[in-house]
């Protein structure tokens, strides 16, 4: 084990050059954030550097997203991912029909998710780890034909990536150990988000403006739901009990502050029509989260993790502008689908099973109450924002490894 003194050196060279980048002004983040966000990070360091805990994992547990308080050994790299999917065969509680209920603005496959997502943390010391996560998926919204519009080419997918980066830090362990089992410990997490969507949109063939105007467009003329990206950063504090031999309980607090942005746009040449659909939202959010876990290693090789997750939007500004109401907007592209909700109740459960002592694959399932509320921001846009009060979830294959380094 590296000692105090030896590591106070590389800690703080390691985590200055880390705050140089990993705070580097987003393009979306408010002063306010870019603000805090550098002290929380030189704190932590500050306290990282004068006092080094020898902190690890026990044998056989691995994070894979779920907060605890352990992190890698020193020179341990842990690689996981998933493959997450909703579709006819795969309905998780009936999701899909429930979304498509009463609602006549979409329909076909709305609802469909296919997605994969992977994690690389590595231990840079006995006590600290670095991180990157990342997640890219689809979700099917197929839009009716509305009574105003006649369309063609519209798309079916919302597009998305997720990324989060940062840093772990285990600030207290218990005294002794043995890591043959758990054992009680404490870190706390530092990351950035940096979320976004491709654009989503439709060719107008033709529009009407009332019972006795119409116009054509030849050729058809392109809208689109743009602008889709949120940024922020997020602080979590996470406490790890071993309550027996073979099982422990976590409980987490987090804290998070994100800048969010969509918008509609359109290639309409008149610029009465075209300043119609012209309209930005931004928003800026302020949330808390807590949480709670029990992991329990049915057999060595088996592990099951049941954890529960509340969500709540403490603090919502929305600025919201439209160039001309001149024309009325389908109901998909209006202001009014935008969510006032502001808790999600996230449910989550995995098994995994160890092929080997450093290889391991499991399949689980993810419920949001509010679909993704609290976790993509700009999902809440003319579009996905309807569906915001809609209860969401869906089933997942894992897989992961951890490799020594040195």
């Amino acid at each position: 084990m590296t000692s105090e003194s030896a590591a106070e050196k590389p800690c703080s060279s390691t985590l200055f050059k880390f705050a140089r980048q990993f705070y580097a002004p987003a393009k979306h983040t408010s002063a306010r954030t870019s603000s805090c966000t550098p002290a929380l990070l030189l704190i932590s360091a500050a306290f990282l550097c004068s006092n080094v805990a020898l902190a690890d994992r026990p044998h056989g547990w691995t994070s894979n997203g779920s907060p605890d308080g352990y992190t890698p050994d020193q020179w341990e790299l842990e690689v996981s991912g998933s493959m997450m999917r909703v579709n006819d065969t795969l309905d998780f509680m009936n999701i899909r029909r429930d979304i498509l209920s009463g609602n006549s603005r979409l329909g076909g496959k709305t609802g469909d998710f296919k997605g994969y997502s992977g994690e690389v943390q590595f231990g840079v010391l006995p006590s600290l780890s670095v991180f990157y996560r990342q997640q890219e998926h689809d979700l099917t919204a197929e839009l009716s034909q509305p009574a105003s519009l006649d369309l063609e080419s519209v798309d079916s997918k919302l597009r998305t990536k997720r990324e989060s980066y940062g840093v772990e830090w285990v600030f207290y362990e218990a005294a002794t150990k043995d890591k043959s089992s758990p054992w009680r410990s404490a870190s706390l997490e530092l990351a950035a988000t940096e979320n976004s969507s491709e654009d989503f949109g439709a060719s107008i063939q033709r529009i009407r403006l009332d019972a006795s105007t119409i116009i054509d467009f030849r050729p058809a003329q392109r809208f689109a739901i743009n602008r889709m990206a949120d940024d922020g950063w997020t602080a979590r504090v996470a406490l790890t009990q071993a309550l027996s031999t073979n099982i422990t309980g976590n409980v987490w607090l987090g804290h998070a502050r994100t800048d969010a942005s969509s918008g509609t746009v359109s290639e309409i040449r008149s610029a009465a029509i075209a300043n119609a659909f012209l309209q930005t939202f931004d928003l800026k959010e302020q949330q808390w989260s807590a949480g709670a876990s029990v992991r329990w290693n049915i057999t060595p090789r088996l592990p099951l993790t049941l954890s529960y997750e509340y969500i709540n939007v403490t603090d919502r500004e929305l600025i919201a502008t439209r160039a001309s109401t001149a024309v009325t907007l389908p109901s998909f592209l209006r202001a009014d689908n935008l969510t006032t909700e502001t808790s999600n109740h996230v449910l989550e459960g995995n098994v995994d099973w160890w092929i080997t002592p450093r290889i391991y694959i499991g399949a689980g399932g993810k419920l949001m109450s509010n679909q993704f509320l609290g976790i993509l921001p700009h999902y809440n846009n003319p579009l996905s924002g309807s569906l915001s009060d809609i209860a969401y979830g869906f089933a997942e294959l894992r897989f992961g490894m951890k490799l020594s380094v040195f």
